[in-house]
């Protein structure tokens, strides 16, 4: 028999309504209120939804109630993580936390652990005759691992003396040029922990503030005072100058004076006898 498009009619009041076939939409807009609104979308409250009644009944509800009654529902179960196929491997990898909620170090980018980290400033307790062992100061350190230590810094807190009673040495001296323990540092210096090599400790000197400059040390310079110097007394390296400004330069230097006779001056002038 070939095959005939067949159409199924139901009788309304007054015209026969289409059964078969229908379009979607007719379909859609035969389910009367709901159907209008699931196609023109024009009312976000609208009834969108069908709830099943304890009764067996049907009820059309908008998206709220349907949110409302999802939130109200208890939902239990029997199982551990592990029984939920799928759900370890997903987490695989995945960054861990510690007791705190804090990233693991194992899962942070090497970048971030890289950074300088402020442990404290050191104080009296840490001195012993006016020396402060580098490995006391290690121990103090937080982390497990080297990665987690490396780039914990302690500001020094007096002029002091650095020493090691173990393993500590000074890898990167300051710029004043010290790293064979014992090294003098000054208040307001900073120390930083570089890691370990070999079983040594390694540290890093920062100089924020510095020693006066001599022969044998770098450092800084002091500016004179105006009366501070004579011609005389810039002779002699054993005892190196301050830096004289203006003012002490020309009280040292005094005046210029060309004559073929001998000049009234003072003390630091500088005398040309000749003809001229």
């Amino acid at each position: 028999m070939a095959d005939k498009n067949v159409t199924l009619r139901r009788r309304n009041s007054s015209s026969w309504d289409y059964l078969y076939p229908e379009t979607l939409v007719e379909q859609i807009v035969g389910l009367t209120t709901i159907g209008t609104n699931l196609l023109e979308a024009t009312n976000p409250g609208a009834d969108r939804f069908v709830k099943i009644l304890s009764d067996g009944t049907v009820s059309f509800i908008d998206g709220d109630t349907l949110l409302s009654d999802i939130g109200g529902a208890e939902v239990g179960h029997d199982h551990n993580i592990s029984d939920i196929n799928g759900l370890n491997t997903a987490l695989a990898g995945k960054a861990g936390v510690d007791a705190s909620g804090k990233l693991l170090a194992a899962h942070v980018p090497d970048f971030l652990l890289g950074g300088m980290k402020f442990e404290r400033a050191t104080d009296s307790g840490d001195l012993s005759a006016g020396n402060l062992d580098l490995d006391d100061l290690f121990s103090e350190i937080p982390g497990s691992s080297e990665d987690e230590r490396k780039g914990y810094y302690f500001i020094i807190h007096t002029d002091c003396t650095l020493t090691t009673s173990g393993s500590s040495i000074v890898q990167a001296p300051g710029d004043e040029g010290d790293y064979t323990l014992p090294i003098s540092i000054e208040a307001g210096d900073y120390v930083a922990y570089l890691g370990e090599s070999g079983g040594d400790h390694l540290w890093s000197i920062i100089n924020n503030t510095y020693v006066l400059a001599s022969t044998s040390s770098k450092g800084v310079v002091q500016l004179s005072d105006a009366t501070a110097a004579l011609r005389s007394s810039l002779d002699g390296s054993s005892n190196p100058q301050k830096v004289i400004d203006e003012r002490a330069l020309r009280n040292v230097m005094k005046d210029i004076i060309y004559s073929a006779t001998e000049p009234t001056g003072v003390e630091g002038d500088l005398w040309f006898e000749g003809s001229f």
